[in-house]
């Protein structure tokens, strides 16, 4: 049946005049530029805000549980208001020193 539909809107168009033109999909294009990571312990409060999914929520739990001794430590605190995938996703962003 698919083909016959695809078929039958192929014949339609070109008995029309009309053409059918496929467009290739386009690709997202992935960043050349390297992310410049920033020190959970030492960020301002306004850098912090720009990291994605950080708002003032996350803001004020960072605030409350510096210093973070490593990655380990940060993760297990702020485990309790994020998920793993939005952990895994901060990290690319953060360190700890």
């Amino acid at each position: 049946m698919k083909k016959s539909v695809s078929y039958s809107i192929l014949t339609v168009l070109t008995l029309l005049g009309g053409s059918l033109t496929v467009n290739p999909p386009v690709l997202a294009q992935s960043s050349t530029q390297a992310v410049q990571k920033l020190d959970i312990n030492t960020a301002s409060e306004a850098q912090l805000l720009k990291l994605p999914g950080f708002g003032p929520r996350m803001l004020k739990e960072v605030k409350e549980y510096r210093p973070f001794k490593n990655m380990a430590h940060f993760r297990k605190e702020m485990g309790k208001y994020l998920s793993k995938a939005q952990l895994d996703k901060l990290e690319t962003y953060i360190y700890v020193k």
